[in-house]
């Protein structure tokens, strides 16, 4: 018999930002203990937010939070850096589930807010039909 449960613990703010929702938004996207990677993923979709769409992207972020419907799925494999541009060089897309994004929790966090439809992309990188057979199963066995 356990003496006693774990003490929850309260989620300090985000460095950059100052929110405790981005930073549970990191904590989430985490693997592997790979936080630095998981936060300039969330801090350059944040910047780009705010090059677009003109707007304080923490405010959009907490104010839509909880709207989104749609969740894209898209994973990468390990050692590249987080960008978005498809070129020759974009190696780095890989199928859902074999790379280094942590979709358990994601799809789990998804699930709670209410997330409707998922959408698996690949956008280069091996055989697209071997590619979206590989990702369906391992989001089959995911959800």
């Amino acid at each position: 018999m356990r003496r006693a449960g774990a003490a929850k613990r309260e989620v300090l703010p985000d460095p950059k930002y100052g929110s405790r929702l981005i930073a549970k938004f990191v904590n989430i996207m985490m693997i592997r203990g790979k936080k630095s990677t998981a936060e300039r993923i969330m801090y350059d979709a944040l910047s780009s937010i705010e090059d677009r769409a003109k707007q304080d992207p923490l405010k959009m972020f907490n104010r839509l939070g909880k709207r989104i419907r749609m969740l894209h799925l898209k994973d990468r494999q390990a050692g590249f850096p987080a960008s978005q541009e498809l070129n020759d060089d974009a190696k780095h897309f890989t199928p859902v589930g074999t790379g280094t994004i942590d979709w358990k929790k994601i799809v789990a966090v998804a699930e709670k807010n209410d997330i409707r439809h998922m959408f698996v992309e690949q956008d280069s990188g091996g055989v697209p039909l071997e590619n979206i057979t590989t990702s369906f199963k391992n989001v089959q066995a995911i959800l």
